[in-house]
């Protein structure tokens, strides 16, 4: 399988379907602070063998620039850890 950079998976139309769809259900404000500018979608944990497009809604939040860099510096054991708890339980916890 050919290796693709995250930026270029990010430019993915699916991924952009999914950016849309998050940014309107949480009323394109950002989920901790309500600023409504510089939004992002924040993935709260990655896995090796999932597309960005492929996680459920749930694992998506809508984040202004300064919160999601505050969310993104999180230690990466956290962020893997949640993401072993979802393979293990199925669901968001």
């Amino acid at each position: 399988m050919k290796f693709t950079p995250y930026s270029e998976k990010l430019m993915n139309p699916k991924w952009k379907r999914k950016k849309t769809k998050i940014l309107k259900r949480d009323d394109c404000t950002c989920q901790h602070c309500g600023d409504t500018e510089s939004l992002q979608v924040h993935h709260r944990y990655y896995r090796d063998d999932t597309e960005p497009w492929d996680y459920p809604d749930t694992v998506l939040i809508t984040l202004c620039a300064d919160c999601h860099r505050v969310e993104s510096d999180l230690p990466r054991g956290i962020r893997a850890l949640m993401g072993l708890a979802y393979s293990v339980y199925g669901r968001e916890f």
